[in-house]
């Protein structure tokens, strides 16, 4: 097995072609993305752009994010999945706010939930979290829909269904 690993060819090597290297950078790139995610949320917090600018690049160079973006562990996939489904529930809450009287959909659920359902399936020990998700998830469903209703249940059913699927698989 070990021979396998001596033959593959690595980022700057001439042998490596271009879909190799992005392969090779999945990790970069999931940082990056967790970087995106920092910063959107810091803005959907009010803080100022730059400043939410700032704070997400202190945290890429100053927490782990940074060294594992360079290594082939599974943290940078589980942290992106974590952070997506905390984001599109926050999406959720605002949609709630900016929509009075307009119709609502579930779409934010179904994704916060298949980005839990994500982390759960890239480290198993994630499954930990599932309660409090659920928790936060039908709490803000409640708060939604208040008197209950078909629309709750729809809603109930975007965060159950999609993480019901990932962690049964």
């Amino acid at each position: 097995a070990a021979g396998i690993f001596e033959e593959m060819s690595q980022p700057g090597d001439e042998d490596c072609r271009l879909g190799d290297c992005l392969a090779l950078a999945t990790n970069t790139w999931l940082s990056a993305l967790l970087i995106w995610l920092l910063f959107r949320i810091g803005v959907m917090a009010s803080i100022p752009a730059w400043e939410s600018a700032l704070l997400a690049g202190v945290c890429g160079l100053s927490t782990l994010i940074f060294p594992y973006s360079r290594d082939f562990f599974n943290q940078p996939l589980t942290a992106v999945c974590l952070l997506a489904a905390f984001y599109f529930l926050i999406l959720q809450k605002n949609r709630q706010a900016d929509s009075a009287g307009v119709e609502r959909n579930n779409l934010q659920f179904g994704w916060a939930s298949f980005a839990m359902g994500a982390s759960i399936l890239s480290r198993m020990d994630m499954m930990v979290l599932v309660p409090g998700f659920l928790l936060s998830a039908s709490v803000l469903a409640w708060r939604t829909y208040p008197r209950g209703g078909i629309n709750f249940w729809k809603s109930i059913a975007a965060v159950v269904i999609p993480i019901s699927f990932c962690a049964g698989s």
